[in-house]
């Protein structure tokens, strides 16, 4: 198997030295081939640095959605610290993973953890770390409505995806009297793109929030 991924590696590694970014979805890679990637890319840069060449890496993106890296694979891929762009869709990942994206890749603009296992402790680690986030999308996790409202936090942010929460209307949530509406109302103001599929309270309340967000041009309900 290493075979066939090494070439894909070495060609991803390329792009992402010349700006292009490195792109691997869907080429059924583990947390040990993260490893790889990793020495790959550091190996890459400290090359190009010694021979005074230039690393167009400005906006820093790596995408390996679909892959089963886990934990694991994010634990090596927190060593590259200066990304920019971060796509981990389906990756099997936990809190312990998005905790340490939230503490070592703190530059981050963009970051989708979609169909995940990420529940309230990994997004608060994400809101309180990464401030300078834009783009967050943590649809099909595990964050509830207290999840949703620690996102506030993320005064930055202009586009936000939370749907098909696995842990929406939880029982807890219910009797603490915790609503939608009351959640949108206190994102962030600049939000200009907001994903609610799968929320079941859509009512007046909500519409009412929504309209209170100054910049929203679109949502998804």
């Amino acid at each position: 198997m290493w075979s066939e991924k090494k070439p894909l590696i070495v060609g991803a590694t390329m792009d992402f030295l010349d700006g292009r970014g490195f792109a691997l979805s869907s080429k059924n890679l583990v947390g040990n081939d993260v490893k790889k990637i990793v020495a790959a890319i550091k190996g890459g840069l400290e090359f190009r640095q010694s021979r005074n060449k230039k690393t167009h890496n400005t906006k820093a993106s790596i995408d390996l959605s679909n892959n089963k890296i886990g934990d694991k694979g994010i634990k090596y891929l927190s060593e590259l610290k200066t990304l920019d762009y971060l796509y981990l869709s389906n990756c099997g990942i936990t809190d312990h993973g998005a905790k340490d994206i939230a503490n070592n890749i703190t530059n981050l603009k963009v970051l989708n953890l979609s169909k995940n296992s990420i529940s309230l402790d990994g997004v608060t680690a994400i809101v309180n770390k990464l401030i300078n986030l834009e783009s967050l999308d943590i649809s099909e996790n595990y964050i509830g409505l207290l999840g949703a409202k620690a996102i506030q936090k993320c005064n930055k942010l202009s586009d936000l995806n939370i749907s098909n929460d696995k842990y929406l209307n939880s029982t807890v949530e219910m009797r603490e009297g915790m609503k939608v509406s009351d959640i949108i109302t206190n994102l962030p103001k600049n939000l200009r793109s907001l994903s609610l599929a799968g929320y079941v309270e859509l009512d007046d309340k909500i519409a009412e929030a929504i309209k209170n967000l100054n910049m929203l041009k679109q949502n998804t309900c």
